[in-house]
């Protein structure tokens, strides 16, 4: 016992119970960077996270659903004008992906606002957008590759600014009421 402590108390000793305590320290704090990497929510503007995914970009179908409360309205057009200005608009927001916690602690409810489907009847690709009126985006894009179908569905919170409703409401008000 006596030589234990002798031991313990050497130099040498006592150096490698510092290194040790080193090692695990750069251990945990190499770990606790890696961890926040892996789950740093990814930013970037619509057009990088969104349409870069599919291969001509171009949609020539619109639908807008409006629902306020109990009323929903669908209006759609193959107006290539309305269809771009649309698209040319949401290629401006910076967005941050919702990571899970994110998502139950600030995700505001997407029951009210619009719904906009976007579709390219060429290479059926399509694009389904839930906004809501303030800073969250819930977006679904289906594309086909050389590899076969690819969907993505994330909801975004919008760094840059608000959504414009009165732009958007400008756009849907121009459009031709689906017929039931």
């Amino acid at each position: 016992m006596l030589k234990l402590c002798i031991d313990i108390k050497n130099k040498k000793g006592v150096f490698n119970i510092k290194k040790s305590i080193l090692i695990i320290i750069s251990v945990i704090i190499i770990f606790a960077i890696i961890v926040s990497i892996i789950n740093r929510p990814i930013t970037g503007n619509f057009e990088e996270l969104i349409l870069d995914k599919s291969e001509d970009k171009k949609f020539n179908y619109l639908r807008i659903t409006s629902k306020v409360g109990l009323e929903i309205v669908e209006k759609e057009t193959r107006d290539m004008k309305n269809i771009n200005k649309l698209l040319s608009y949401f290629k401006i927001l910076d967005l941050v992906e919702y990571t899970k916690g994110d998502y139950k602690k600030k995700g505001e409810s997407l029951e009210d606002g619009f719904k906009i489907y976007f579709n390219n009847s060429n290479n059926y690709d399509y694009m389904y957008l839930s906004l809501s009126y303030e800073k969250s985006l819930y977006i679904k894009f289906h594309t086909l590759t050389d590899h076969g179908s690819e969907i993505l569905e994330k909801k975004y919170l919008i760094k840059n600014s608000k959504l414009d409703e009165n732009f958007i409401k400008k756009i849907y008000k121009s459009l031709k009421v689906i017929d039931d």
